[in-house]
């Protein structure tokens, strides 16, 4: 007798919960969790081989004719083994010399910007290409000061771009302004990853999946008989 009541009470426990568990609960559960999971993880790095650690120039490009060539040097890294180099042996104004298309990325979604650089003489300059969807290629020209001679320095691109509200970054690019060796390591963009809309849709699914699943499972009720209880099924919840 002792066993046929805790199996009762069980019963009308889970009975109880759920009917108070509204309808589209386990649903909205999961897709929370699920992106949750996925923002954890949602920046993304969009420069390749931004730290040149390949030993080579894989993931970017130079103009056939450069007036200032780029090499990968492992003298004097900023970190890792490796670095760009260039002798700056010519001016080469609003001309660039070593650059990266990325994938197009609005500017609202990008996290973070910037790269590291090394000078070898104080009238020493460098300058960064921007160039976004609509054309515009707009130079961010780096002198001294404010970067140190002949140390690294972290140069922050993300004030620059808060100039381009709603524009899609679609290339980085270098140049040296003056004369005087230089090198740039550990170059850098982190962006939002957005999700693509078959993801969206896939979450809309599950959903409704959820949501069909709960309409349509089996419900079930105690009923005393003499002597036992028994359970009976219930048609499907409205």
């Amino acid at each position: 007798m002792l066993k046929s009541l805790m199996f009762l009470e069980k019963e009308w426990s889970m009975q109880r919960i759920s009917k108070h568990v509204p309808p589209y609960s386990t649903a909205l559960i999961f897709i929370i969790l699920f992106w949750l999971s996925y923002s954890a993880h949602a920046d993304t790095q969009l420069i390749v081989n931004g730290g040149f650690e390949t030993g080579d120039f894989t993931g970017w490009s130079q103009p056939p004719n450069n007036p200032n060539p780029w090499s990968v040097v492992s003298f004097n890294p900023y970190q890792g083994s490796y670095a760009a180099y260039t002798p700056a042996e010519s001016t080469a104004i609003a001309e660039t010399t070593l650059n990266q298309s990325i994938t197009p990325t609005l500017v609202n979604n990008i996290t973070s910007a910037g790269f590291w650089y090394y000078d070898q003489g104080a009238n020493t300059k460098t300058a960064v290409v921007l160039t976004f969807s609509n054309g515009d290629s707009p130079t961010d020209l780096y002198d001294s000061p404010p970067f140190a001679e002949s140390a690294w320095t972290y140069f922050n691109l993300e004030p620059f771009l808060l100039n381009y509200p709603g524009e899609y970054l679609v290339q980085i690019g270098f140049f040296p302004v003056v004369g005087e060796s230089q090198e740039i390591d550990d170059v850098s963009i982190t962006a939002t990853a957005v999700p693509e809309p078959s993801c969206l849709t896939g979450f809309g699914i599950l959903g409704i999946t959820g949501l069909w699943g709960w309409k349509n499972r089996k419900q079930y009720e105690c009923i005393p008989v003499v002597g036992e209880w028994i359970r009976n099924e219930l048609p499907p919840a409205d």
